[in-house]
């Protein structure tokens, strides 16, 4: 899709719109709720979106301080702020992530089912980008969104450790293939153009690494880590050649830039744990 389409901002909607369907509403919902929605999610009804993040706060659980309060006769009430919500603009049903109590001195989560016609829900600019078009971002504000207690998504799971945790790490391993998909659209462009085999053969030997390590099945911080700098590298070996502008191609390249920003303090700490580790556990 990336290579042919050359957009990533495209596939990315279509991504998260397949992920979010299975990853949290199939394997999570209960008979009823998946009854409700998933058919009209396979059938481009409508879309859903995750909202995890807040401003100010990321989506480190420490500091989310969106609340899900259990009403007496049953049901929820939540209040809060979430940000970069993706798919957001055009989402029919958001899986909103709150605080539900706490225990030991943790807090525990909920994830709810929230159709975007709910009273006291809004759209909110926080966190929307320019990047990544056609996929839109936004934010929620909460107020007072009174939810029946059918809409909480796995009541007797962990949900942060089930679901908003690992999300990550699941959107990391499938960006790999959005992102071959425009260094593949790129050396196109590069052998269109005429180019030398030797300036060729660089870009096709950083794509064959790049390829190598986001085939290792699983997940393992230093070969996504290093798939990311045959990225860059890949990108910095690109863009020293002396090729014409054109405008598709430089947004592109731009919004391949601006994805891998997004989580730029994720992988620095990723970085700094495979250091330490590496310096057998000692301080840096």
């Amino acid at each position: 899709m990336v290579r042919h389409g050359r957009s990533l901002g495209a596939m990315l909607a279509w991504k998260v719109h397949c992920t979010l369907s299975h990853f949290a509403l199939a394997r999570l919902g209960d008979e009823a709720q998946k009854r409700e929605w998933l058919p009209r999610l396979a059938r481009g009804e409508t879309t859903l979106a995750a909202a995890i993040s807040e401003p100010g706060a990321g989506a480190h659980p420490k500091y989310l301080k969106a609340r899900a309060e259990e009403l007496p006769g049953g049901g929820w009430r939540l209040d809060g702020e979430k940000a970069w919500i993706t798919n957001g603009p055009a989402a029919g049903l958001f899986i909103v992530v709150a605080v539900k109590g706490e225990s030991g001195g943790r807090k525990r989560f909920g994830a709810f089912l929230v159709p975007a016609d709910a009273p006291g829900l809004a759209r909110t600019e926080a966190g929307a980008v320019e990047f990544l078009r056609p996929t839109g971002h936004c934010g929620l504000d909460l107020r007072d969104v009174r939810l029946p207690a059918s809409a909480e998504l796995g009541p007797d799971i962990d949900i942060w450790r089930a679901f908003a945790k690992p999300l990550r790490n699941v959107e990391d391993l499938l960006k790999l293939g959005s992102q071959r998909g425009a260094m593949e659209a790129l050396l196109d462009d590069a052998a269109d153009a005429g180019l030398g085999d030797e300036a060729l053969g660089g870009l096709a030997a950083r794509l064959v690494s790049f390829e190598a390590l986001a085939a290792f099945p699983g997940r393992d911080d230093a070969r996504l880590l290093a798939a990311k700098q045959q990225q860059r590298d890949f990108l910095a070996a690109y863009e020293a050649l002396d090729l014409p502008e054109d405008p598709a191609r430089g947004a592109l390249i731009a919004d391949m830039k601006a994805s891998e920003n997004v989580a730029g303090r994720v992988h620095a700490l990723r970085l700094a744990a495979l250091g330490r580790e590496a310096r057998g556990g000692d301080s840096p």
